[in-house]
């Protein structure tokens, strides 16, 4: 079985970047053998030129804290994007925290899965730190991380809920 992997992430990314697939609303590369040097491609691609891309799953792949940052960091500036999908990625502390302060900027999310992603204490006060300000987030799934960040999640569905 072969995987698109860090090297047809950054191929995928130039294309992006170049225009190609303006029309590309979905971006689903669950499974892919993508690690860090690939999400950060993507990331640049996002961050320069987000197209008409409204959902991105990741699920699964190898990012780690470094990929979810990159990502995190597009997300600071990408208006479109409303799904994200980073679970299965050891994100970790360092991953969360990068996507907390993502959230506190970004606007347009509606979606953010971060599930079994290794995420302890630190991480899940980071996002809870920025849910207290962001008002787009409708959905946020935390499933399979420490206790913590479960609280955190049970906090989110009760403010969903008023």
């Amino acid at each position: 079985r072969k995987w698109l992997g860090d090297a047809g992430a950054a191929a995928l990314a130039t294309a992006l970047r170049s225009g190609a697939g303006a029309e590309l609303t979905t971006l689903r590369l669950s499974a892919n053998d993508i690690g860090p040097q690939g999400a950060l491609a993507l990331a640049d691609a996002l961050a320069a030129h987000g197209g008409a891309l409204t959902a991105l799953d990741l699920t699964d792949n190898r990012i780690g804290a470094t990929g979810a940052a990159a990502i995190a960091r597009a997300l600071e500036t990408n208006s479109v994007l409303a799904v994200v999908d980073l679970s299965k990625n050891r994100c970790g502390n360092a991953g969360a925290v990068a996507v907390g302060r993502a959230i506190r900027a970004n606007g347009s999310l509606k979606t953010l899965r971060l599930e079994k992603n290794e995420i302890a204490a630190e991480g899940a006060a980071a996002i809870l730190e920025a849910l207290q300000e962001n008002r787009s987030l409708e959905r946020l799934e935390l499933a399979g991380n420490c206790n913590e960040a479960l609280s955190v999640a049970a906090w989110f569905a009760a403010r969903q809920r008023r």
